[in-house]
């Protein structure tokens, strides 16, 4: 900026009120106002803020009292653990951990792995229990109800599959046992089946589950245990694996969550409804909760 001047005795004096100054310069007056004065000056820019983020930022660490809840949560559904990271764990029988006995913290039965994963925003809360053909029970001795187990074999269809196959004048059932988890209120039977051999017209299979808790310090309840028909399962004239559904209150079945539980699955086949004729093919059961 040209070096101003202000003249001791201006010889241009400026008129009165206007706050203007007359300068010179190599001999030369002219009045410049006060305005136009300060639009000459230069401002520097300021400096540079430390933490622009327009640019690369280098952080050494962030301090856990800048790292608010809602920083993490907002990320929960794309969090992940996998199994490698978890260590230090201590071993747990099968029984403890069904039972929910175990004594290490560190130690979570699926129920509470799957309530974990709730909190964190996946999954829905409780667990699952599926039994494949060769996971279930055998019932063949007098402490079930239903004495006569109903035999696994390769699927006739695929051989890579293996199936329980329930008789259509004899019946026959499986066995299945778990604890309902806390907090559920409804259990869910999810079978899949179809007929060994296609019905030349459509025709019904009438299941029916027989069922007895396994008390704390209490002795095991003998049979004839607690039975009640279910819904009819539907079988079309195709030889094709169908999936059927039903879902029945805790409180119909006289049960509460956490209690410890035994159920046999059959067939009845003298229900007046049940009228497939040959094997009722099952291959999976699985029970759910809500």
């Amino acid at each position: 900026m040209p070096d101003l001047k202000i003249s001791a005795a201006p010889p241009n004096p400026a008129p009165a009120g206007t706050d203007s100054f007359a300068t010179n310069k190599a001999g030369v007056d002219f009045q410049t106002t006060l305005t136009q004065i300060l639009s000459l000056i230069v401002f520097p820019p300021p400096p540079p803020e430390v933490n622009d983020l327009s640019a690369a930022v280098t952080w050494a660490n962030i301090p856990d009292a800048n790292v608010p809840q809602s920083a993490v949560t907002q990320h929960q559904a794309a969090l992940a653990i996998l199994r490698a990271q978890l260590t230090d764990l201590a071993t747990v029988s099968q029984a403890e951990a069904e039972a929910g006995t175990a004594t290490n913290d560190r130690i979570w039965t699926a129920e509470r792995v799957a309530q974990a994963i709730a909190a964190l925003g996946g999954g829905g809360g409780l667990p699952e229990y599926l039994y494949n053909a060769s996971d279930f029970q055998n019932p063949n001795n007098a402490d079930w109800n239903v004495q006569a187990l109903a035999p696994a074999a390769a699927d006739s269809n695929n051989a890579a599959l293996t199936v329980r196959l329930f008789d259509d004048a004899v019946a026959e059932g499986v066995g299945i046992q778990f604890r309902i988890p806390v907090g559920a209120t409804s259990m869910v039977f999810n079978a899949v089946s179809r007929a060994e051999t296609a019905p030349g017209v459509a025709a019904v299979v009438s299941p029916r589950i027989h069922f007895r808790t396994i008390g704390d310090n209490a002795a095991v309840p003998a049979p004839p245990n607690t039975q009640f028909s279910m819904n009819d399962i539907n079988i079309p004239t195709n030889e094709n694996f169908q999936y059927d559904s039903q879902t029945i209150t805790l409180a119909f079945m006289g049960l509460t969550a956490g209690d410890y539980v035994q159920f046999e699955y059959s067939r009845n086949p003298t229900h007046p409804n049940d009228d497939l004729v040959g094997d009722w093919a099952l291959l999976s059961l699985l029970m759910s909760f809500t």
